[in-house]
Order: C-alpha cells, then structure tokens, then sequence
C-alpha cells in the first residue's frame, strides 16, 4: 500500500507521540501495556481528528468509581496493568476512564501508575532490606535499570542515589 504524499500533513502531537514510543523502544526499557495503550488511543483520537474533549460536557468517573480503580492500581502495582482492565475495574469504557481519569485526577492514567510505582520503590528503598532488583519486580519495573531510569526521570534520583543520600540509622 502506497500513500499518496500530497495529501499527508505534519502534525506535532503525533511527531511528539511518535518519538515517546520510539524512545521507549530504544531506550530497552520496556513499559507496561498502559504505555502502549496509552500512546495508541492518543494517536488513535489524533488521527481520526476527534481532538480534546470539551471537558465541560463531559461526564465523570463517580467518586466510588474513581476509588475501585485508584485501590486496584495500588493493589496492583506488581502487576502489568492494562487500560482494558482498569476500565472494567471502573465499570466504565476504556476511552471514557482515560478522558475522566484525566479529568479526575490531572494525570493521565500511564503517568499516575508509573508515579505510585516510582514512590512505592522510593520506600522499600529506603527500608534498605532488598536488593534493587527486588523492588524493581515488586513494583512492576521490568528489570533495575528500568527503575531507575524512571526515578531519575519522576524524582531525580536513582536507586543507588537515593540509597547513598540516606542518612545512616
């Protein structure tokens, strides 16, 4: 199949999508499905020009909705979690949990798992009885440097940084 290049346009916000997932690609840290998930429902509404939701029209997860999924993701947290399975969780669409996630809490739903895991690993750090490597499962990061590269990124500190900067009992 062939695309004819006149009728293409350059848009940034899917340039910008394109190179997220490139990055994580390169970078051999693989993410939850919720990254992939994420990335291709965005560039999914992009593509089929559906644009932002007028956030003023749009319903709400309830506030009992809302806690069922936040309890689960912490519940979670070692697990591969998914948009599907959220948003049965939720009882709501996938589409509709991502949009009212969104709405609810600020964050998209990728961002807010991946910052409760940061935190998690951040604590059981601090503990200083498992390895790197240990925490790194327990929190659902695919290996340690996988971890790290995601604490740096959300707190600025990695594993062996936030360990050395600990004061000692």
């Amino acid at each position: 199949m062939r695309f004819d290049a006149r009728h293409l346009l350059r848009d940034q916000r899917i340039e910008h999508l394109a190179r997220a997932l490139e990055s994580e690609l390169n970078a051999n840290s693989p993410s939850d499905p919720l990254f992939a998930d994420s990335i291709g429902a965005a560039l999914a509404v992009r593509l089929l020009g559906l644009g932002e939701p007028d956030v003023g029209r749009t319903n709400r997860l309830s506030n009992a909705q809302l806690q069922r999924v936040l309890d689960h993701i912490e519940a979670a947290l070692h697990e591969p979690l998914s948009i599907h399975r959220l948003s049965r969780v939720a009882g709501a669409s996938s589409s509709h949990l991502r949009t009212w996630f969104k709405v609810a809490t600020g964050v998209t739903l990728h961002r807010y798992v991946l910052r409760r895991r940061v935190e998690r690993a951040r604590v059981l750090l601090l503990r200083g009885d498992l390895s790197t490597s240990e925490v790194a499962e327990m929190t659902g990061f695919a290996h340690q440097s996988h971890l790290a590269h995601w604490m740096r990124r959300e707190i600025g500190q990695t594993p062996r940084g936030l360990r050395r900067d600990q004061p000692p009992k």
